[in-house]
Order: structure tokens, then sequence, then C-alpha cells
């Protein structure tokens, strides 16, 4: 399969794995528990810093087993001051018992930007988490984050004599810990076999490199990344051709690859590791053929850490990958006979392709020119130069009205500029129509004049400057008021700004992610003793306003343009009382945490003013209470289990559980309080 088929599939497979991450994922915890104690949890996961990794050393040892993970030394971890917000559960082995000093880590989910991530599967350190510890002498453990956002996470656990555990599809929830329970590590399955040359069943074949994946982009891109997880399941073929790897994840299905030099690769789908005793997966190997060369830069330097892709152009075939060294050498294995495609992929350059080159091919030269560097020079007004500022990269769609999208390739950046430094720089920027985003401070978001960057020519000799200025200003201020239906303030209500037209609710504006930005300013506020707020320094464009408060439905403004400085004050905002929702989630009558409940306005109901869908998760005894108050009308009320160890290899029957788990609930005109129960039948 080429990258380019690879590609489209990835992007089908992302949408429809995002999709139902999206239905499935904890948007809102059910209640607020203790914070956990500095004892019961550990290192920079616990409830405190949120970037230090756990005290493990890992080294992999010669032999037949090269790849396997082990033991090492762990140590227990100081205790750390609380974070507002995360996840808190406990290790444990197949029998219930505690495993303390295990690594845990919390990694952002590949289904957050699905139309991304083949982009980012190239990119070998956006995968890698964003908090980690490791679990207490008890199993226990709490990972959070010092700012919530509206991500979803994968949770891993890891052990030496244990396969990896994962939780997916999980959310940090602003001012919330929930609870994921007890996160159970198997042993997993072994692995082992011969490597032989096809045939000759007698010839056995010396360091073969045998490989173990999901084949998923959203499993194994993480897992790789894992600091404790060296480079995933992989074992080297000893002296008489036999492997072995242990604590493979034997849930679902798996694909087995065997590699050597002088041989194709032979790859093995769909293995069901599920069984008693070792499971048994022999390689008998046809001779094949290598591609060997060197990727350089346009000035003829090395390059490392490319990725080189090669797939066959006469015959169907997978893509064989290796990456080049760091003088720029590299030789992908494994290939059959004929005439094959090359392609070199690296951050902040341009790809570099070779075809029609034959398989056996040892001198081909990948050359590879530097991208674009975007110099931003930014300043206020009265054109006083700016120091602190955050800086993006945003594709701009001048056809169709100045929208704007995020750059994959290019990462946001935060600047603090010396006194001797006027410019911030942006590498790598691909070639397309863009703009400049800048955040700083005190001033309202801005975006530069939109500027082309051409695909660089084949000899160019040096990377592509293009400069542009931004200039700064205090943007507008909505100021206003925020009211019970009895006409008393509301205090501490919470005033978002999102732009005009757009479903906070939408599946598909969770779907997309990072993949769309907005030009407006998405911020908000909270209203004082007396229900005011003001929402200062916005960009100007098409508002509206969304305001929360626990005690009252959602309420807001739909529509309000800005385009002029200066302080706008709007008419009282009156939210309704409405009803709280609550009550209990089970599957076959059994209790079971970690339970998705949605409520929703029925399908086809047009005449719903604002089409409703709250969210929420099940606490340790099943119980859920709805995030908001609800308005008098009729509601659908649907479950489904979440959390589980690898959603996006379970789609079909994820969604399926929402659509047979339909319960009517109705609130009435001034109804206080709903009682609302639903079961999730088993599966048959």
């Amino acid at each position: 399969m080429s990258p380019r088929t690879y590609g489209a599939a990835a992007v089908g497979v992302g949408l429809l794995a995002a999709l139902a991450v999206w239905f499935l994922r904890p948007a809102v915890a059910p209640a607020t528990p203790a914070a956990p104690t500095a004892n019961a949890s550990a290192g920079a996961g616990d409830p405190g810093t949120a970037a230090a990794g756990p005290a493990v050393a890992v080294a992999s040892p010669p032999g037949r087993a090269a790849g396997e993970r082990t033991a090492a030394q762990y140590r227990e971890p100081a205790p750390s001051a609380p974070l507002p917000q995360g996840l808190r559960g406990r290790a444990v082995d197949g029998f219930g018992r505690p495993l303390g000093g295990l690594p845990v880590h919390l990694v952002e989910s590949a289904a957050n930007d699905p139309l991304a991530v083949h982009v980012l599967g190239r990119q070998g350190d956006v995968f890698q988490p964003v908090a980690s510890t490791v679990t207490a002498s008890d199993g226990a453990f709490a990972i959070g984050l010092a700012v919530a956002q509206e991500r979803t996470y994968d949770l891993f656990v890891t052990s030496p004599a244990h396969a990896t555990a994962r939780r997916a599809g999980l959310a940090i929830v602003a001012e919330r810990w929930h609870d994921v329970g007890d996160v159970a590590l198997a042993a997993g399955a072994t692995v082992r076999g011969t490597v032989t040359v096809a045939g000759r069943p007698d010839i056995p074949v010396a360091g073969a490199v045998v490989t173990v994946a999901t084949g998923s982009a959203f499993a194994d891109a993480p897992l790789r990344a894992l600091p404790d997880a060296g480079q995933g399941l992989v074992a080297t073929s000893g002296a008489d051709g036999s492997y072995e790897l242990r604590h493979v994840p034997s849930r679902g299905l798996v694909v087995a690859s065997a590699v050597a030099p002088g041989f194709a690769r032979l790859r093995k789908a769909d293995l069901d590791l599920r069984g008693d005793g070792p499971i048994v997966v022999d390689f008998a190997l046809l001779p094949g053929q290598s591609i060997a060369g060197r990727v350089v830069d346009a000035q003829g330097a090395p390059l490392g850490q490319a990725r080189i892709d090669a797939w066959p152009l006469e015959a169907a075939g997978d893509t064989a990958s290796t990456t080049s060294a760091a003088d720029g050498t590299f030789e992908v294995l494994g290939l059959g006979l004929g005439k094959h495609a090359v392609l070199a992929t690296r951050r902040g350059h341009a790809t570099a392709t070779a075809k029609g080159i034959d398989s056996g091919a040892r001198n081909v030269q990948l050359q590879m020119a530097a991208l674009a560097s975007v110099r931003v020079r930014v300043a206020a007004a009265d054109g006083a130069p700016l120091r602190r500022f955050r800086l993006g990269l945003r594709r701009i769609f001048v056809a169709h009205g100045g929208a704007i999208a995020a750059v994959p390739e290019v990462a946001d950046r935060s600047v603090q500029l010396g006194p001797d430094e006027a410019t911030a720089a942006l590498d790598g920027a691909p070639a397309g129509e863009f703009c400049v985003q800048v955040e700083a401070d005190g001033f309202a978001k801005a975006l530069s004049a939109p500027f082309v960057l051409p695909a660089g020519s084949d000899d160019a000799a040096a990377p592509r400057t293009v400069d542009v200025a931004v200039a700064m200003g205090p943007g507008a201020t909505l100021r206003g008021r925020v009211l019970a239906e009895n006409g008393a303030p509301l205090a501490d209500a919470v005033v978002r700004t999102l732009a005009a037209g757009v479903a906070i609710d939408s599946p598909f504006r969770r779907l997309l992610g990072d993949a769309a930005t907005e030009r407006i300013t998405t911020t908000q506020a909270r209203t004082d003793a007396d229900g005011w707020f003001a929402c200062e320094h916005l960009a100007f464009g098409n508002y509206q306003l969304l305001v929360e408060h626990p005690a009252a439905c959602r309420g807001g403004i739909a529509d309000l343009p800005l385009a002029e400085a200066g302080v706008r004050t709007l008419p009282p905002i009156v939210l309704a009382t409405g009803a709280a929702v609550a009550g209990r989630a089970t599957i076959g009558g059994a209790v079971a945490p970690q339970m998705k409940v949605v409520l929703t306005t029925p399908a086809g109901r047009g005449d719903a003013a604002e089409p409703l869908r709250l969210e929420t998760v099940t606490d340790p005894d099943g119980s859920f209470r709805m995030p908001r108050r609800v308005p008098p009308g009729v509601y659908e009320l649907r479950a489904a289990r979440t959390g589980g160890d690898a959603p996006e290899a379970h789609v079909v029957p994820m969604i399926l559980q929402m659509q047979r788990t339909a319960v009517a609930v109705a609130v009435a005109s001034g109804q206080r309080d709903v009682r609302a129960d639903i079961d999730l039948p088993t599966d048959r």
C-alpha cells in the first residue's frame, strides 16, 4: 500500500474512529471526588507536576528476545501538591492484586485530529506523554493536568511482567477528578517461532527482525512513543532462527511480520493470540532485495531521522519503511523484485521522491530542500515592538471567506524575544497560501495579511524566507449582566465567546479538533456578585455568547457582530431554571463504572430552538447526573460502555450500544428534578 493510499485510508478510518470516540468520550465527570492524597499517587502525573517521567531505566537484552522489556528499578515518588483535575485509579494483576512501581502515562489520542493523523504519524515526537507517574505500593495512581482541554486521552500502564494496559477515550474535565477504577494488567500472550528460508526449513535465518503490531495508527503510534516501551514488540531471531516475544496484548487481531537482509518481508495478518500456551508463528522467507542510499539537504549535507518509504510500482505490495542514520544513509529491507518508488519525509523539509528504482539499487540519493521560514515582526498599534506573544501559522482560504485552518506540520510556539531580537521565526512551512496568527496579553488576537509560499525548486540552495508584520490592537469588549428567571443576579456564571453559528455540542466540531480554527477570540469570563461580566480584547468578527450556571439552563445570545473597538453593553441575559436530570446506568442490570450517558433532543425535532446534547459518565456505583439543567421538553437518554482498550477496533459495536438504549425522558414546565434510569442490554 502506497503512502498516498495509506493516507486516504487513514483519514477514512480516522473519521469513523474519532466519531465513535466522540460518542463515547467522558466529556463531563459526574461529581467532584476528593483530590487524591499524595501517598496514594505518584510522580509528575499525581495531582501536582504534570511533566516529569517515571524513574525507570529500560534495556533490551541481546539474544532471541532482543526487543523484550526487562525489569527495572523503580522508586516511590515524592508527594506533590494537588492539581485541580485528572484521573485516578488502581493497577492490579489478573487476580486483583495491586501492582506497585509501574509507569503510568497519559497520551493525547490520535483521534483528536483524524484529518492530520497521516502527517502526524510520520513525526515521531507528537505522541509523547503529556503526563506520567508511577503507581504506589497499593497500586493506586493519580495523573492530572494543570489545564483541562477538550481533548481525548489514552491512559497506558506498562510493566516488565505484563502486557501494556490501555484505557482509551478518556477526558480530563476541569476541576474534576474521575475514578477509572481498577486497570487490570494481564500477562499477555507469548509469541514464538522460527524464521527459515522458504522451501528449506532446515536453513535458519539469523538476525531477522520480527515485529508484532495492531496495524492501527491510533494504537501503534502512541504505544511506540511511550518512554519505557522501547521500539514496541520487536524481537531478533538467534543463530538457530528462533525468536520469542512475551507479554503481547492478546485482545483483538494483530499483525506479525519478519524481515532480514537478503529476504523479502513476510507479513501475517489477522492473528488471534487468545488461547492457552504460547502462540507459534513461523516465517519462511523468500529471497528479496533492499534499496540503499543517502538523504542530503540542498547543500549536500547529510540528513538523519528522515523517514524512508518504498513501495512497488508494478505489483500490489506493502510499503516498507526505515529511518536514515545520522550520516544520511539508509537501507530499506524486505523488498520484492521489480521497480519501486522511494519517498523521504522529514520535519522542516520538502518531501523527496525517486521513482522507477530497481530493487537492489545501492546508491539512491534523495535531496530534501529546506522548507520556507516565516520571519514575523509584532508591534502594537503605536509601532512599539512586542517581545512576548504566541505565534502560529494558519492556512487561509481567501475564496471561502477567509476561513483559516491549522497547519499540522508547523507547531504553534510561545515567543520571548531577547533585547537584541526583533523577529520570531516559524520554520518548515510548506507551500500554499497562509497567514500568521498572533496572541498577546492585553491585545486582541490578530492575523497578518495573506501571503503565498510557492513550492521550492529542486536546485534551491538555501531556505526561502518570508517577512511578515503583524499589528496588534486592543480589540472590542462585551459587557453584560446575567439574571435568573426571577430577576435575581446570577453570580459565578460562566460566559464563553464562540463564532456565530457554531453548535458547541456538534460531533463534527469535536471531530475536526485542531484541523479547523476560528478567526474570532474564544475566551470566557465569570459573573461577579451582581451578575456582571466583561469579555475583553476580542478580535473583530461575528460572535455568539454561551452562558452556563449550575442553577440554571444554558442561555446566551446567538448573533453578535463586532466591527469596531470599544465597550459594547448588552441587554440582560435571563437563564431559565429548568430541571436537573439524574439516575443510574447499568449493563444487563449490573453496575459498570465508566459508562457514557448522553441526553439528546430526539432526531427530527425541528421545532427545538436549540438541539440539546449533554454527556456525563457514571460514578463507581452506576449513578450519574447531567452536567447542566435541562429546559422543559422531551428528550432521549442513551448509554454505552467506554474506556476500553482499543475503541477504534470496535467502532460499530459502540455506536450500536448508543442506538439500542434510547429511553424517553420528559421534563415538564416547573419540574425541578427528573429521575431517569437506563440499562444497556448485554451483548449476545
